[in-house]
């Protein structure tokens, strides 16, 4: 173990610290390393009056399967009348 070439790499953790004051010392440098090499990009939210809703693939398809079952349901109950 004393020949372990990353072992002068892995932090020092005293037998008093909790864990969250481990994951802080773990996790500075790189929220640092983010902090100063990741560039930021501002955005603008556009005003809009109306709300819609964006639903995801799957549930689009769904939905349009949906409505066209009920349509064809309709259709055949307005031929037998």
């Amino acid at each position: 173990m004393l020949n372990d070439p990353f072992l002068f790499l892995s932090p020092r953790f005293d037998e008093e610290e909790n864990v969250d004051q481990a994951w802080g010392k773990f996790v500075k440098p790189i929220e640092d390393a983010i902090q100063l090499f990741v560039p930021t990009k501002t955005i603008v939210a556009r005003q809009s009056n109306k709300r819609t809703k964006r639903y995801s693939g799957l549930i689009r398809r769904a939905m349009t399967k949906k409505t066209s079952s009920l349509e064809s349901i309709s259709h055949k109950q307005n031929d037998r009348e």
